[in-house]
């Protein structure tokens, strides 16, 4: 991924001494005019004014924006662009994001405990590489991309991104891609003593949508690594339990969960699915005849 891509999504969430910290260590000094500082300092801004691509410097004011950045004026597009390559060259931003993503998860291990993996396709819009279609929900279409597979926190703010331009699905990259690094960042995880102790505790627990459905997946994160897995699908027969449950924030969401019995080596066991409703599927469901299936699965 482009630094400049990279960086315009963490900064979103990097603090002021968090972004900073770790530039000499991880990223490419640069030299003349305009140095480290001066360039992420500028990304920064470019992300607080929704500024999504360097490209769009051009119908901005350099002056302006140089005197948030203490100087005449920001380096021109051309300029810019050589400026991030530098910074960004021999894996440097890939060294700098893993740093920052162990310091979030560091700085708040219980928002680890819980992460949400969350697949998306970028669309390349160029002609320089002949990247695998994929289909695009929200064009239905399929287009020449790449697959961005991103780990967040409950309220969406992300750890990390592990970038896919040939996409082998989302089980494959959990178990290749994102569980082994978890298992080494995530802080705080339970000996091995603990987990003998509580048959029902977890390392963590990962929450994807229904493409990662597959009971066979689930128990071998069980048996493997004690890794919780939390998704939906539709089911033929479902009991129904509703209730409201705190999410983030201190906000409470309407929960509908469903189970269907599953066997697991021979012994009864429960894989279980749970949905969250916004107030329109709440209405969508007072207004729907008893017995009708909700559409969508959850």
């Amino acid at each position: 991924m482009p630094f400049h891509r990279r960086y315009y999504r963490f900064c979103r969430r990097a603090q002021p001494e968090s972004t900073i910290e770790g530039i000499e260590k991880h990223l490419n000094q640069l030299g003349g005019y305009y140095t480290s500082v001066h360039v992420l300092m500028l990304m920064g801004f470019m992300a607080l004014c929704r500024i999504k691509t360097v490209e769009q410097l051009r119908a901005e004011a350099p002056g302006e924006f140089g005197k948030l950045l203490g100087l005449d004026r920001i380096p021109e597009v051309r300029c810019l662009r050589r400026k991030l390559s530098e910074l960004g060259k021999d894996e440097a931003a890939d060294r700098w994001a893993a740093h920052l993503s162990q310091k979030w998860m560091q700085a708040d291990p219980e928002a680890a405990g819980t992460l949400y993996v969350d697949g998306h396709v970028r669309v390349y819009h160029g002609s320089k590489s002949a990247l695998p279609r994929r289909y695009v929900s929200r064009q239905r279409l399929c287009l020449r991309g790449i697959s961005d597979y991103w780990v967040n926190d409950a309220i969406g703010q992300p750890f990390f991104v592990v970038e896919k331009p040939v996409d082998p699905g989302l089980l494959e990259t959990l178990r290749t891609g994102i569980v082994p690094r978890l298992l080494r960042e995530v802080p705080n995880q339970p000996s091995e003593e603990e987990l003998q102790a509580n048959p029902q505790r977890s390392r963590f627990t990962l929450v994807f949508d229904r493409e990662g459905y597959s009971p066979g997946f689930f128990a071998e994160m069980w048996r493997t690594h004690r890794i919780g897995c939390i998704t939906y699908t539709q089911a033929p027969s479902w009991s129904v339990a509703r209730g409201m449950v705190p999410v983030a924030r201190g906000h409470h969401a309407r929960r509908r969960k469903r189970k269907h019995g599953t066997g697991r080596d021979g012994q009864s066991g429960w894989f279980g699915q749970t949905g969250f409703l916004d107030a329109r599927s709440a209405q969508a469901d007072r207004k729907r005849p008893s017995g009708q299936p909700h559409q969508h699965g959850l």
